[in-house]
């Protein structure tokens, strides 16, 4: 909803600035108002298994390289391989910068284990979920945490996706090893594991249960993506 106009006697915050999104761009005023991208959502990651490995610059640092390829051990689609994608152009908009880290508040532990094996580099031991349906709730309220002040939500208590996004990126805006990587491994090994449990679950709870990896994963690549726009342009 756009904010109401200040009368020429009163003084108002200004309004926060927006950029259009990737998905959309609707035409600027001199009040911005977010609006719903038409574009429709992401095709299920789960109709195919993309292979295709992300491209790196050449002055890309060990430490990004080696952790997301870790996360491609598994293929899980061409939607998951776009978060990856959107975090390397991120990370090389920041020079490759070290950041503080993401905060380890609400952070799933399969990251902290995943970070203490040294990213995969270690091989020690493969991280694993203990309840895939807790582990749904867990981090959603950990990605709520995450989200910029000027995301809103939808009539079903969902954050929208597409429109436009804002240029206060808050805790998002965290380049580095301890960074928005943390995000796409959360997402890797809830998927990975999923696909594992398929057989002995059955279909019928696959398809419950990888709806939430989806939605998800799609809210993901659209943050990344807006943010990964900002940056660059």
């Amino acid at each position: 909803m756009a904010p109401t106009p200040a009368s020429a006697s009163a003084t108002a915050a200004p309004a926060p600035s927006v950029t259009a999104g990737p998905t959309s761009a609707p035409a600027r005023s001199p009040t911005p108002v977010r609006v719903r991208s038409p574009t429709p959502p992401r095709t299920p990651s789960t109709s195919a298994m993309d292979t295709a490995v992300p491209v790196f610059p050449d002055d890309a640092p060990e430490w990004l390289t080696d952790a997301v390829m870790n996360l491609t051990v598994t293929p899980l689609g061409s939607n998951f391989k776009a978060v990856l994608d959107a975090i390397i152009r991120i990370e090389g908009a920041n020079n490759f910068n070290e950041g503080k880290g993401l905060s380890t508040s609400l952070r799933p532990e399969v990251v902290g284990a995943w970070i203490k094996d040294g990213r995969g580099r270690k091989a020690k031991k493969i991280p694993v979920i203990k309840k895939l349906q807790t582990y749904a709730k867990d981090w959603q309220a950990w990605w709520d945490s995450l989200q910029p002040k000027w995301r809103k939500r939808n009539s079903h208590g969902q954050w929208e996706i597409g429109g436009e996004y804002g240029e206060d990126w808050g805790t998002l805006d965290c380049p580095g090893v301890n960074g928005l990587i943390s995000v796409a491994a959360s997402l890797y090994f809830w998927g990975r594991q999923l696909h594992e449990a398929r057989e002995e679950k059955g279909n019928a709870w696959f398809e419950e249960n990888i709806q939430l990896w989806d939605a998800a994963l799609n809210d993901v690549s659209w943050v990344l993506d807006s943010f990964s726009a900002f940056l660059v342009a």
